[in-house]
């Protein structure tokens, strides 16, 4: 989601986003070569807000506590297939932790391990 520094007069409005993305960077595209882009689409949400969805690539998910422990599972979520993988655990198990993305990759940040954690995970 997109928010503009100024609202247009109503939401027929157009703008374009790209994605640049490296040869080997730490996206992981689907059905391209790894060096083809990842699709990009726009749409008007409000007169102050544009979506922007990318479409060819993974969703993934780390950590978390299921009512009795901590968990440091990572799985690789595919949402063509509506299916989970699961991938390299993560070091720190923790939970209440922050996702975010940077330069392609993820990372996981902090969190709660029955402890206040600072611990950094990079994955690709």
């Amino acid at each position: 989601m997109i928010t503009f520094a100024a609202a247009h007069s109503d939401t027929s409005y157009r703008w374009v986003a790209t994605l640049s993305t490296q040869p080997m960077g730490g996206i992981t595209p689907r059905n391209v070569p790894h060096t083809a882009p990842m699709s990009v689409a726009v749409s008007n949400d409000t007169a102050s807000r544009g979506l922007v969805r990318l479409d060819g690539g993974y969703g993934f998910s780390t950590c978390g506590h299921d009512g009795a422990a901590v968990s440091a599972v990572t799985e690789r979520f595919d949402d063509v297939a509506n299916t989970h993988t699961g991938r390299t655990a993560a070091t720190t198990a923790r939970y209440q932790l922050a996702g975010y993305s940077l330069g392609g990759y993820g990372f996981s940040s902090c969190g709660n391990t029955g402890v206040a954690s600072g611990a950094t995970e990079r994955f690709d």
